[in-house]
């Protein structure tokens, strides 16, 4: 059971470190029904499924005018979610002008504790209309790993009730949106995080896509100013994909 037990470590971690999180639950001591479990085989992204996906994504910033839609699926704690952030989406709508991003939930709860909190944290923000603004906070320190402090911090700082805020954190539906999302990327094919699918207004094309690496090649064209990805090595702080 030890050398098992060493043995799905090493996958965590080399998961982890090729750039998003693999959703697999050994020995994690939880209900299988309560972590995601991705379908073997992700559908194809066509014009019918992207546009059900963008009409049930509740939270977006960007003109609805943008070239470019992206949708993704991501978890507040994930480390590569957290620097793909730093890195790349939080210059959307800013040095990337040409972008609507649309978000959902997708914890992964097996292995991030505060995954779910954070979501259900942007949730009750939301209530009051500062969901990106918790969703920034939470993500600002990106090399920091996540805790309920942090969490706690950024609705604070947004100015919420904090004690609405604590009564928020065991209610039943906010935990269900967030549950909504999940379902719905496990539906489309979500495996890992962050898993992003894309549609070019201008063409009509669509797809998922996972990680930095094969998000920048889909959107450089279209976008200017989007730096162009580096083949060899990554540059300090970005994940491996």
């Amino acid at each position: 059971m030890k050398s098992e037990a060493k043995l799905y470590a090493v996958m965590g971690a080399i998961v982890a470190l090729g750039g998003g999180f693999l959703v697999f639950n050994k020995d994690s001591g939880q209900d299988p029904a309560a972590v995601a479990q991705p379908t073997p085989t992700p559908p194809p992204v066509t014009q019918e499924s992207f546009s059900k996906l963008e009409a049930t994504t509740r939270h977006f910033k960007g003109s609805p005018t943008a070239r470019y839609t992206v949708i993704e699926f991501a978890d507040l704690e994930c480390p590569s979610c957290r620097s793909t952030h730093e890195m790349v989406l939080k210059k959307f709508g800013k040095e990337i002008s040409d972008v609507r991003l649309g978000y959902r939930h997708f914890p992964l709860d097996n292995i991030h504790q505060f995954a779910s909190p954070a979501a259900i944290a942007t949730e009750f923000a939301d209530k009051q209309g500062k969901f990106w603004e918790v969703y920034e906070t939470i993500l600002e320190k990106p090399k920091e790993d996540l805790s309920q402090e942090i969490i706690d911090a950024a609705v604070k700082k947004a100015g919420l009730d904090t004690a609405e805020y604590e009564k928020a954190k065991k209610d039943p539906e906010l935990l269900k949106k967030v549950t909504v999302d999940r379902d719905a990327g496990i539906a489309a094919g979500v495996a890992e995080t962050p898993t992003f699918f894309l549609r070019d207004n201008q063409t009509k094309t669509t797809k998922m896509v996972t990680g930095w690496r094969n998000l920048y090649p889909e959107l450089k064209g279209g976008i200017a100013g989007l730096p162009t990805p580096v083949p060899a090595s990554n540059p300090p702080g970005l994940p491996s994909k």
